[in-house]
């Protein structure tokens, strides 16, 4: 394991680095025991012994003593280099379920669209009883419609897919909640050029509802559509500042946009605590470790 560069480490997968890192561990461990059983055994020696005896006993110990203490660095850095090992792998393990997840929820997205599927249509099409399954899950994404996949996209094979579903199952439910499908299937959208909102799709015969003001994030719905009388493309959305639904142009016929993808993505701005359940005072999970720590901007 000391001789793993970054390089080979890329090339090798999570469960061969893992099970690298627990021989190493293993090693390690027997070591120490070792040690601990040798100085043990030294100690018994002298049970016994003559006194002419013990003071022989004492300096062959003694150098006992200095070759064992010339092991211990040796395996405390071997134990730190598997833990660094072991960092890697879960840096690759998170690099790598990020990718398939990205991927999956952009084919989620692009068969929403492709369907014109609204919120509830989309999730029953992938569950049922008001929950997905690891199952259901997967078995979507065979027969899902797919957007062009770009040049190095990630490969959904049923392992990849175990892995977003488990990632996402973060409470370990064996199921995922409609809510919280939804949550992750949600299209959001930010107002980059001041815009309406208005009642019906059409933009000649509705009512405007209010104005949109830039910054401004919206949840889609539906769509995109085009309307009969212009050609231009709208969604059905939800604004977030008042729960507004209406209909909303992406971009105009002369080329603006007024839409664009994102709202989603938040970042810290003052110092903040993350921690592992809700409630901030909650013991750690059964089997876990409190993973509280500062977040910091």
């Amino acid at each position: 394991i000391l001789r793993v560069t970054g390089v080979q480490t890329c090339a090798l997968p999570i469960s061969a680095m893992l099970a690298l890192a627990d021989s190493v561990d293993k090693v390690v461990q027997t070591g120490k025991d070792e040690i601990a059983a040798s100085r043990e055994a030294a100690e018994k020696l002298s049970e016994g012994l003559e006194d002419g005896l013990q003071a022989w006993l004492k300096g062959e110990v003694l150098q006992l003593e200095v070759k064992l203490r010339q092991f211990e660095p040796k395996l405390n850095k071997a134990a730190m280099t598997s833990s660094r090992f072991r960092e890697l792998a879960a840096k690759k393990d998170f690099a790598e379920v990020n990718a398939f997840e990205k991927e999956a929820i952009a084919i989620i997205k692009h068969h929403a669209k492709a369907k014109s599927l609204d919120s509830d249509a989309l999730f029953a099409a992938v569950g049922s009883d008001d929950k997905v399954t690891l199952k259901e899950f997967t078995a979507f994404f065979k027969t899902a419609e797919r957007p062009e996949a770009p040049e190095g996209a990630p490969e959904l094979t049923d392992e990849a897919l175990s892995r977003v579903f488990a990632g996402l199952d973060d409470e370990e439910e064996g199921s995922l909640s409609k809510d919280k499908f939804l949550l992750v299937a949600k299209t959001y959208m930010k107002v980059v050029h001041e815009s309406v909102i208005t009642e019906g799709v059409s933009i000649s015969d509705s009512k405007t509802l209010r104005r949109l003001d830039v910054g401004e994030v919206v949840e889609v719905l539906e769509g995109p559509t085009k309307p009969d009388d212009v050609e231009v493309m709208r969604v059905k959305a939800k604004t977030l500042k008042d729960e507004v639904v209406g209909w909303i142009t992406t971009s105009g016929n002369q080329g603006t946009v007024f839409l664009e993808d994102g709202g989603n993505v938040y970042k810290i701005v003052q110092q903040t605590l993350m921690t592992d359940d809700f409630e901030l005072d909650a013991a750690p999970k059964e089997g876990r470790k409190s993973m509280a720590r500062k977040l910091m901007p």
